[in-house]
């Protein structure tokens, strides 16, 4: 329970006062100008300024002072606001806070006096709850619950006061369903208070939202925290409209942004930005948040998780699972590990979290098994003692025989109980046997996974590492073959043309066929080799694209012109567009061209007869446009419709070629945020489609 005692004195705190970091006066200033204040009234506004900017362990002599003032300038409000102020300062003096009660018990008898006196209480009697004996708390608990039902007839400050002592007594003792049960009819108590009552309202939202969220009710949790904030806002209002000057909550409003973002499954995406962002406004404004990295760094983490960002929080909650002790946000980190290990598929990290999940589930299981116990034996003592003062109301009604009677079946009815909350409580002790027997066995294989994937990894960095090595030497190879090649081919090419020149006319035409020839097949092989070479900065994007207006009928000429020689003999090449008006585009031409002579070239040499149609259609928008080649060749296999877009793949093997030009082809339209698609539709031969933007 020590969590709660610190959250609380922690809100107490901040509620009451959280100085931010803009320029303030000193004390000493306002002690000197309290000295020309003449009356009692004038000096309760400077006095409340001086407690607000007063360090917290040094405001005890300030409190007295500010109540003796209040009394003289006989202000209700200020008095009751005074001692409000002093129950938490002395909160551990049981002599002093037996003065706070009896002065507020003289003051008159109005709304704000009873709640500033059922504040006071309460906080005292938890205090006393809290340093009392486990069989002491537990007797004082069952006579409350015994008394349960006439707490309906009660005053509303009563009802309240009896269900917080209540709450207080369960969460020292069983943590479990049964105080969630009272602490919504607690709730629903609390909003019956007038709209005024702000201060008990704060203590149970904190209370409240601590508990919720160890039992994880993220919607009963989040809904207080925003009552909460509520509660904040107005406090803030009426400290302000009263005069005081200081009166910052920034320290507490930090904290309801933070455990909202706890119950960020149950918030909407746009809740969960806002929450955040207020939090970090309130980090740049307020020194005690500033001097508390790892509260803030544990809110990132909350945020970052709910924005499913697991590769930022996995670092940060691993820092935090060094530093945190608190035993419940220990658990969350640990299953906030567990989500975004799992989410990136960091295995190495899952195993470490599912190690420390697995202790976590040995503790909460017997964590859970004792709180269940705990809670079954206070019904049992509740029910038994109920039973017991049935039964004695029965005995003064009627005759002895019949109070015998009455006893007997009671104590049958308890023997029933009895032997069935020991069949449970055996049924439970083996399933939690059985459950730590799986926790074990589930530990044990984990490392044993652990161990084997280490290994594999170790394997896996090995093969790597040799396969890069081998991918590197035959890329260095290929391409110093392929630059090597370049130099005698257009020597080759050149020393043809020439000699077909050099001969006389009669002769000219029968060797300017060969020299054609060997024209043609140069370029085939220079397109090969070309391909090879381009192939690696493709495959990893580093090839520019250089975006330039262009025209349109320039582009498809050239690919016309570069393809024309390749057309097989009786096969006519059509340009759908010839006599369309020309105009102009934005793209790179040169990469344009290349995937267009590619498909062009493509369909040149598997259509022997029949015609090849070049066309393109710019959109309505004007946005993309497209090209498409139609041959009437042998077509794609059924099957092999996508088997032509890798590499080196080639429908017919005896056919000239690497079966990298499809593939390169691909390459360049994604390079261009276009795409090259074969129309599966066309059966008759074969037709590519050819998308690019061109704005």
């Amino acid at each position: 329970m020590t969590q709660y005692i610190l959250r609380l004195k922690l809100t107490v705190c901040l509620l009451v006062s959280s100085v931010c970091i803009h320029a303030l006066p000193s004390i000493e200033s306002l002690r000197d100008e309290l000295r020309y204040k003449t009356t009692s009234s004038d000096s309760l506004e400077l006095l409340f300024d001086i407690y607000d900017l007063t360090s917290y362990d040094k405001r005890e002599p300030i409190l007295e002072e500010l109540f003796a003032t209040a009394t003289r300038a006989n202000s209700e409000q200020a008095c009751l606001d005074a001692l409000s102020l002093m129950a938490g300062a002395y909160e551990d003096n049981d002599s002093l806070q037996a003065i706070l009660l009896k002065r507020i018990a003289s003051m008159p008898a109005t709304d704000e006096q009873k709640s500033t006196m059922l504040y006071i209480k309460v906080r005292d009697a938890s205090r006393k709850i809290r340093s009392m004996s486990e069989k002491e708390r537990q007797e004082k608990m069952v006579n409350y619950m015994t008394q349960y039902s006439e707490i309906r007839n009660m005053d509303i400050y009563d009802r309240i006061e009896y269900l917080f002592y209540l709450c207080t007594y369960l969460r020292n003792a069983a943590d479990g369903e049964l105080l969630m049960n009272y602490m919504r009819e607690l709730s629903h108590a609390i909003d019956l208070l007038p709209s005024r009552d702000m201060l008990i309202r704060a203590l149970f939202y904190n209370q409240a939202s601590m508990s919720f969220l160890n039992s994880k009710l993220y919607k009963e949790a989040a809904a207080v925290n925003k009552k909460m904030l509520d509660v904040q806002k107005e406090l803030e209002k009426r400290h302000r409209a009263s005069g005081r000057k200081y009166p910052y909550y920034s320290g507490a409003t930090y904290l309801c942004y933070h455990q909202l973002l706890m119950c960020s499954e149950v918030l909407e995406p746009e809740e969960i930005d806002i929450y955040y962002n207020r939090a970090l406004e309130l980090i740049k404004t307020t020194k005690r948040l500033q001097e508390s990295p790892d509260l803030r760094e544990r809110t990132r983490i909350y945020y970052l998780m709910a924005k499913e960002r697991y590769d930022e929080a996995l670092p940060l909650i691993k820092s935090q699972l060094k530093k945190n002790t608190n035993p419940e946000e220990y658990n969350n980190l640990v299953e906030a590990l567990i989500k975004a290990a799992k989410a990136l598929n960091n295995k190495g990290d899952m195993l470490y979290a599912l190690e420390l999940y697995t202790d976590i589930l040995e503790k909460r299981i017997l964590a859970k098994s004792d709180a269940s116990l705990r809670e079954m034996e206070i019904i049992y003592e509740v029910n038994n003692l109920k039973a017991k003062n049935d039964s004695l109301m029965i005995a003064n009604r009627e005759r002895i025989n019949e109070k015998h009677r009455t006893q007997m079946t009671l104590a049958v009815i308890s023997l029933i109980v009895l032997v069935i909350m020991v069949i449970v409580l055996v049924v439970m002790f083996r399933r939690t046997k059985k459950l730590i027997r799986n926790v074990e066995q589930s530990n044990n294989l984990l490392m044993k996974e652990r161990d084997s994937l280490r290994r594999t990894q170790k394997d896996l960095v090995k093969a790597r590492d040799q396969s890069k090595k081998s991918e590197s030497i035959k890329s260095d190879f290929v391409n110093n073959m392929s630059r090597e090649l370049l130099t005698p081919l257009s020597a080759i090419v050149e020393y043809s043309n020439l000699i077909a020149d050099c001969v006389d006319d009669e002769r000219h035409s029968y060797v300017k066929r060969f020299a054609d020839l060997v024209s043609l097949n140069s370029d085939l092989l220079l397109t090969l080799v070309n391909d090879v070479l381009e192939l690696p900065s493709l495959e990893s994007s580093k090839l520019s694209i250089n975006l330039v207006p262009t025209s349109l009928k320039e582009i498809c000429q050239v690919s016309l012109d570069a393809t024309q020689k390749h057309i097989n003999p009786g096969v006519s090449l059509v340009f759908a567009n010839e006599n369309d008006s020309d105009t102009t585009i934005r793209t790179d031409p040169h990469r344009v061209e290349q995937v267009l002579i590619h498909i062009l070239n493509n369909a040149a040499k598997f259509t022997e007869k029949g015609s090849i149609i070049f066309e393109y259609r710019i959109a309505e928008d004007r946005k993309t446009m497209t090209f498409t080649v139609t041959d009437t060749g042998i077509g794609i296999p059924k099957g092999k419709e996508d088997v032509i877009f890798s590499r080196f793949e080639k429908v017919d093997s005896s056919t000239q070629g690497n079966g990298l030009g499809l593939y390169i082809s691909r390459l360049l339209a994604s390079l261009l945020k276009g795409e090259l698609i074969l129309d599966q539709s066309y059966r008759t031969g074969a037709r590519f489609i050819f998308t690019i933007p061109i704005e």
